[in-house]
């Protein structure tokens, strides 16, 4: 007999089915932390312990990939990857403290002089670089755990969004300066932000960005 799935069940599935495909796509825009996001909610808003086992083993294999990454881009390296960590702790999805697999690479960050980047892209410059600096910040704060990144680092990201304020978010510099007094006020991350508008289901894509994951979080897990 011949099992027949809706259109939600179809996707997730296709998604399990090719989320290894490509592995050594392991970004958060277009590769495997992006489908663990959507896999990992989906696993605990219906209820499917399966899927969050299948959610983990790819996890695994991010977690073995990352370690040869340079790249720190945010949509297809270190810090889209490491705020998909964050994410997940942050919405309780994920135990466990996050410095332990995130502080090598807040220090790589770091080696980068932010002052001196001219791209403001979300995917590969200073704005992709900001919502990782804040969700890492934001956690550590919440966490009551030692800062992610040192006082200069964060000055220099303060100057920028101030001279700079059409590129981030409102707010941003704010948020920055609040943290440092130690007045933070937590806000919850959103994963949204970062995906297309759907006019149609779309097809064998299988991206966050624009892609079936990101479909299904629109449709499916609002």
């Amino acid at each position: 007999m011949k099992t027949k799935f809706n259109e939600q069940e179809s996707l997730i599935n296709y998604l399990i089915l090719h989320s290894l495909d490509s592995p050594n796509e392991v970004g958060l825009f277009h590769g495997q932390m992006g489908y663990i996001l959507v896999l990992a909610k989906y696993a605990r808003k219906y209820d499917k312990p399966q899927i969050e086992t299948v959610a983990d083993f790819i996890c695994d294999n991010v977690f073995r990939k990352a370690g040869a990454l340079k790249d720190i881009s945010f949509a297809t390296g270190l810090s889209g990857i490491c705020w998909g960590i964050e994410y997940l702790v942050q919405e309780s999805i994920l135990d466990g403290n996050v410095d332990s697999c995130c502080a090598d690479i807040d220090r790589e960050i770091m080696k980068t002089d932010v002052s001196r980047m001219t791209d403001f892209s979300i995917e590969s410059g200073l704005g992709g670089l900001w919502h990782y600096v804040w969700a890492r910040v934001q956690g550590n704060y919440v966490a009551q755990l030692q800062a992610p990144f040192d006082d200069d680092y964060i000055g220099k990201w303060v100057k920028i969004i101030e001279a700079n304020p059409k590129a981030f978010p409102a707010g941003s510099a704010k948020r920055l300066t609040e943290y440092r007094s130690g007045l933070l006020k937590p806000a919850k991350l959103s994963v949204s932000t970062f995906i297309d508008k759907f006019s149609e289901v779309p097809i064998l894509n299988l991206s966050l960005e624009n892609g079936i994951a990101g479909y299904i979080i629109k449709k499916y897990l609002k």
